[in-house]
């Protein structure tokens, strides 16, 4: 799979919190409405202020406008202010440096025939296309799309290296007569992009990978089989089983790595790691060595009690009669500083009561 991001479909705070946690991107949804787009810089400079920090050194996708809008309307007007909010949103992924801007199709079965809509859109997307380079991949998103041949034509259509389709995986669900390994197997590598979520296919609520009738991971298994490695939004609408969700995208992620990639990492490890990311806010590789280090400390001090435990021949926390009259005698008065190859930590060395205990781990005199 591609890049993963999480849409931001739950208050800022709650977002940063996962995106402190997990190495990810963020789908930006706020520039998906008109009224957004009209304020002050089409409302960049307000959303940098609240949220520059969140999107700092990340990949970003842009959820464009949708709402009256329309690319394939036979009222000029409409047509117009399409294009007007299309270039605004666009111009604002320019700026804000994402990787991907995600649109609307548009297509509605019962309003257009399939021809109409096909060269209505057309027309529209080859003017949008003119003045735009190849630095931003531009995806063209199923909703109430019953027939994804319709999706699919109008792509081939368009024929532009940028332009590829958001397969919703919901809105599928929902709203396509076609199943979704149909939908899978029709599309292939003009998947370029995924909105990941779950359903009971009656209403497009957003839910958990674990929650609807989807099964999640048989559908990346065809995302893998047929289409080329598109990036994915996880658009859980619950915090809770947005964690759950991606915890679930990363497990699977994982298991298709050889254990020889630097980014293979066993489930202890990345309970570690993500443990690590959620409670520790790390900004630089100084911030990553200093808490490591301060790691190192306490398993060195963790192995130095065992040590003292060996050597006494019974556990601290055994009571009553001991065959070894010797007793532990507390920790040295004062914390011993060592100098590593990671930089300094502080430990204070275990004694016994008659001051025969040598530590191997770290020696009674050693300072580096």
């Amino acid at each position: 799979m591609g890049k993963i991001y999480i849409s931001q479909l739950f208050p800022e705070e709650r977002v940063n919190k996962i995106l402190n946690k997990y190495d990810i991107g963020l789908e930006i949804i706020e520039f998906g409405i008109g009224y957004t787009l009209d304020k002050d810089d089409n409302g960049i400079v307000e959303y940098y202020k609240r949220n520059g920090e969140l999107i700092k050194n990340r990949p970003l996708s842009i959820h464009g406008p949708f709402l009256d809008l329309n690319t394939a309307s036979f009222d000029n007007m409409i047509k117009q202010a399409t294009l007007t909010r299309y270039n605004q949103a666009y111009s604002v992924a320019k700026r804000l440096g994402a990787d991907r801007i995600v649109f609307h199709s548009c297509y509605y079965d019962d309003v257009y025939f399939k021809d109409v809509y096909i060269n209505n859109s057309l027309e529209f997307w080859n003017e949008f296309l003119i003045d735009k380079d190849e630095s931003i991949n531009i995806h063209i998103e199923n909703m109430y799309d019953k027939d994804l041949l319709v999706l699919k034509e109008l792509v081939d259509k368009i024929n532009s290296n940028i332009i590829s389709i958001c397969l919703d995986i919901g809105h599928a669900n929902c709203y396509s007569n076609q199943s979704l390994e149909e939908i899978i197997k029709l599309l292939g590598s003009r998947i370029g992009h995924l909105h990941l979520s779950n359903n009971d296919g009656k209403r497009d609520s957003h839910c958990g990978f674990n929650n609807g009738n989807v099964d999640i991971l048989m559908t990346l298994d065809l995302i893998d089989k047929y289409c080329n490695n598109p990036s994915m939004t996880i658009e859980v609408s619950d915090f809770k089983e947005a964690e759950e969700s991606i915890s679930i995208i990363m497990k699977r992620n994982n298991k298709k790595l050889d254990p020889k990639d630097p980014r293979y990492m066993t489930e202890e490890q990345e309970q570690i790691v993500n443990l690590i990311l959620s409670n520790n806010e790390l900004k630089s590789g100084k911030d990553v060595s200093n808490i490591f280090n301060e790691l190192r400390g306490k398993v060195i001090q963790r192995l130095l009690d065992a040590e003292m435990e060996e050597f006494l021949g019974y556990d601290k926390s055994k009571h009553g009669e001991k065959e070894n009259k010797n007793r532990r005698n507390g920790y040295t008065s004062k914390a011993k500083k060592v100098k590593t190859d990671t930089g300094e930590i502080t430990i204070c060395p275990p004694r016994d009561r008659e001051g025969k205990f040598e530590p191997q781990i770290v020696k009674k005199r050693q300072r580096k």
